[in-house]
């Protein structure tokens, strides 16, 4: 499961892979862990971009004052809000 970074270079959007994480499903450990594995390498990003999957949306990461995500200060986005 890759995790996605976006930076302007040259006046265009450049995407590129930060990191990553193998599991036989999307769960919430796996997307911890490639979320860990790209901070330890770029930094803690401002904004995180995803889809409304069970693993990117689960209150682990997005619960108010226990979720991972807030307590590093991240916002996250999803594609579809809902």
């Amino acid at each position: 499961m890759p995790v996605w970074f976006g930076r302007w270079r040259y006046g265009r959007l450049v995407r590129g892979v930060v990191g990553w994480s193998v599991a036989y499903a999307e769960s919430t450990l796996a997307v911890a862990d490639a979320l860990r594995d790209g901070m330890v390498k770029h930094g803690v990003p401002a904004i995180y971009y995803s889809d409304n999957g069970s693993g990117q949306t689960n209150k682990a990461l997005d619960a108010d004052l226990m979720g991972i995500l807030p307590r590093l200060g991240v916002h996250h986005e999803t594609g579809i809000p809902g």
